[in-house]
């Protein structure tokens, strides 16, 4: 990469993690810039990522993580559920108190019968597996009950061909 010239995703977190490191008046810069920071699908971070916010935004600075550790589905990637549950602590208060941790049971993106799925897959997991092992999404009444098909498919292209058709045929359904 170097001879190339070129950095990767990885590249450019340690890189910005070495110049807040190096130069607090950088994090300073960004923290006076924002008087406010929201992190959102904060379980989908990784460990570097983390201590790059934390460099930047940490000791104090209004910060507010939103993340579910039930879909933390990118630990292939790197992502470290870690973060979401350290968040407290790495992201104190101005006053030195761990943060504060509050719960949003209430899902605004998928209708009743999606969470009753969902809730179905993921109770075949151990509760000592799960950080809130009692938890159960509680559907916004607007979406409606929303649809939930299970079907076998062979590969992903086959996969993008079925989601296709069913999203057609959905569309025109409620042109009609």
């Amino acid at each position: 990469k170097r001879e190339l010239g070129v950095i990767d995703f990885g590249d450019q977190i340690e890189l910005a993690l070495r110049i807040v490191d190096d130069h607090p008046d950088v994090a300073k810069q960004y923290r006076d810039r924002f008087d406010v920071v929201l992190l959102d699908e904060y379980q989908d971070t990784n460990v570097a990522q983390a201590r790059l916010m934390a460099g930047v935004f940490g000791g104090g600075h209004p910060v507010t993580a939103v993340g579910d550790p039930d879909q933390n589905i990118y630990a292939w990637r790197g992502a470290s559920l870690f973060n979401l549950l350290e968040f407290p602590r790495q992201f104190r208060r101005a006053d030195g108190t761990e943060a504060v941790k509050l719960p949003l049971y209430t899902n605004f993106r998928s209708g009743a019968r999606i969470l009753e799925a969902a809730d179905v897959l993921i109770g075949q997991l151990p509760a000592h597996q799960r950080p809130d092992p009692e938890k159960r999404l509680v559907p916004w009444e607007e979406n409606g009950p929303g649809q939930v098909h299970v079907a076998r498919i062979s590969d992903e292209i086959q996969e993008a061909a079925w989601v296709a058709v069913r999203m057609l045929r959905d569309h025109q359904h409620a042109d009609c």
